[in-house]
Order: structure tokens, then sequence, then C-alpha cells
């Protein structure tokens, strides 16, 4: 008996293969596969075997079960940094701290490679991070207590935490969301309802896969049926 989830889900691969070519089929497959694996039991099983011949399940079992709650190694990352660093408050101080860490990382391997010239240009990067850092707190500190003092988008990063921490929950809940969605006038409304949501995934090895899906539900509604 066929799963009405997966159903749904071949539906709107389907639909992207058709609409928008074979990579954005195999990004959204693989994103599906990943989705519905980690809800585990039947539904897994059932993914599991109508896409065999579409996603690569033993590269795909190597990449998730190793990392810790079957998260990507890049948000095992973010989730080290968040618990580690836990005075990294706003997404200015994120963003500089990953300015220093590259700067640091490119000054030691630019070293190690006796590559001088790139060494001094990462250290001069470092540097500045690091004299950077007690004025990014300070802005951070004194616009989080003026919230009105926060209207621009550069201004917000010293006041919002960072958007990092929280990025893989908030794809894996609105994808959850997009696969129950059943009607256009369903979709309508929580694509109005959740578009502060949708925007707050930036990373694009997240993004794509959910507006992939996104562009897909839509387009599933205005589809003639197979059956017509």
């Amino acid at each position: 008996m066929e799963h009405p989830v997966i159903k749904q889900m071949l539906d709107q691969l389907a639909t992207i293969k058709e609409r928008y070519g074979d990579a954005a089929y195999q990004r959204a497959a693989n994103q599906a596969a990943k989705l519905l694996i980690s809800q585990g039991g039947e539904i897994a099983a059932v993914a599991r075997d109508v896409l065999k011949g579409v996603v690569d399940f033993e590269a795909l079992d190597k990449e998730g079960p190793p990392t810790k709650g079957g998260l990507p190694p890049e948000q095992v990352m973010v989730d080290a940094l968040r618990q580690q660093m836990p005075g990294i408050q706003t997404q200015a101080q994120f963003n500089l701290f990953m300015t220093a860490f590259d700067a640091l990382r490119l000054f030691m391997n630019s070293t190690f490679l006796n590559q001088k010239e790139a060494a001094e240009k990462a250290r001069e990067t470092l540097t500045q991070a690091l004299d950077a850092a007690p004025t990014v707190t300070e802005l951070s500190e004194k616009l989080g207590h003026v919230p009105e003092a926060a209207q621009s988008k550069e201004a917000e990063a010293y006041k919002n935490p960072p958007l990092e921490f929280h990025e893989y929950d908030t794809q894996k809940s609105l994808l959850t969301e997009l696969v129950m969605i059943t009607t256009s006038e369903q979709f309508e409304q929580w694509y109005g309802v959740n578009r502060a949501r949708i925007e707050q995934v930036k990373s694009p090895h997240y993004r794509n896969p959910l507006f992939d899906s996104i562009r897909a539900k839509k387009a599933s509604f205005m589809a003639p049926k197979k059956d017509e």
C-alpha cells in the first residue's frame, strides 16, 4: 500500500525535474531522502525503496549517521561553537568570529606551506578581527538595549542572534510542514505566515533544497492531474 506522504513527495520530485532540471531534481531527492529517513519507521523504509534508483543511500548513510544525531557535519560544527562559545550572542559577533577563524586557518596553512605573502595577508586580517572584537561587542550591547535603534540590516546584525545557530532546525521544520500541505489555499496561507522563517535560512546547502521544495509544492497545485 502506497504511503500518502511518499506519493506526494514523488509528485513534487517529478515536477522539480520537469520544470527545473536534473540538478535541482537530484538535490531535492537527496534532501527528501534525508528528511524521511530521519523520521524512521515505515516511512523511512518506503522512502529507501522508492528512491533507490535515484538516491545513493550508501553515500547518504556515510554522510549522515556518523555525525551526532544524524546532523550534517557543518551543523555539528555550528552546534559545537554554540556550546563552547556562549559569548557569541549576535550575528555580528558570529560573523567576526568566522572571519577570525578563517584568517587563522589560512595563516597557519600558508605558513606550513611557506607561502609568506599569503600568510602575512591572513595575519593582517586576523589582527583586524581581534582588534574589532571589543567594538563589535560594545555595539551589540548598546543596540540590544535600544531596540528602536536597530532599523537597518547592518544594525540588526548587532542585535539579533546568529541565524546559523537555528538554521538547520528551521529548515527541517519548514520542510516537514510543507510535506503536510495538500491544497493551494493551505500553501498560500502557510507561505504568507512563514515568510520571515523562510528568510532565516541563508546557507545555500539548506536554502536551495528548501526553495526547490517550495517551488515544487506551488507548481504541483498548478499542474493538471495525470488522470484528468
